[in-house]
């Protein structure tokens, strides 16, 4: 869902620039309040959600600090945050998979209103990216991103509502396993591009 992958920003305008880093902070605060909010809830599902987050903040915010870099040092910084959000999103399965067994109910009420925050800095990103990117297509794929993302943070809302009526856990591990499931495969994947791009760079 979220984007993994590497970005080139060079020749992006200053103006442009900045609003690229907000947007990385604003996803990565993001992450970090759905990934304290869903230890304190006992959702996994805010936390499948904030890797999303994570990813689209780390991956832009890498690639925004990667400009004008040594290439090797660009090379090793996209195969290191590569290697850390497949990491993160592998404890995240295996803590998804741990509640399975363990059948504990998460706290509706925080799922829903901090899902709503989330869906609010979706919303955010949509409207400070909307002016600019039709004129650039790097913008653009941004504004795509956190348009995708919107799904996963839905998903959570609905879950939360599905938890609250069924006094269950299920809405909520199933949602997070498809968002872990669809987070590893396109993190894999920019690992393994980013492990060769990495192998090529330092043979030159």
């Amino acid at each position: 869902m979220g984007a993994t992958g590497e970005h080139d920003f060079a020749g992006l305008g200053a103006q442009a620039r900045r609003l690229v880093w907000i947007v990385v902070a604003v996803n990565a605060g993001t992450a970090l309040l759905l990934l304290a909010a869903g230890r304190l809830a006992g959702s996994q599902a805010m936390q499948a959600d904030a890797l999303d987050f994570l990813a689209l903040g780390a991956s832009y915010g890498v690639s925004l600090w990667a400009m004008g870099q040594p290439r090797e040092r660009r090379l090793g910084a996209g195969l290191v945050k590569a290697a850390a959000l497949f990491v993160f999103g592998i404890w995240i399965a295996m803590t998804t998979l741990y509640q399975f067994f363990t059948r504990s109910v998460p706290e509706a009420e925080i799922m829903a209103l901090v899902g709503l925050v989330a869906l609010g800095a979706n919303g955010l990103t949509l409207y400070l990216l909307e002016a600019q990117r039709a004129g650039d297509k790097r913008l653009g794929a941004i504004w795509l991103a956190a348009r995708n993302d919107m799904i996963g943070t839905g998903a959570v809302i609905v879950a939360a509502g599905l938890v609250a009526l069924l006094n269950a856990s299920t809405p909520d591990l199933v949602v997070a396993g498809v968002m872990v499931v669809l987070f590893l495969t396109g993190a894999y994947q920019a690992l393994r591009q980013s492990y060769a791009e990495w192998q090529a760079g330092m043979a030159l």
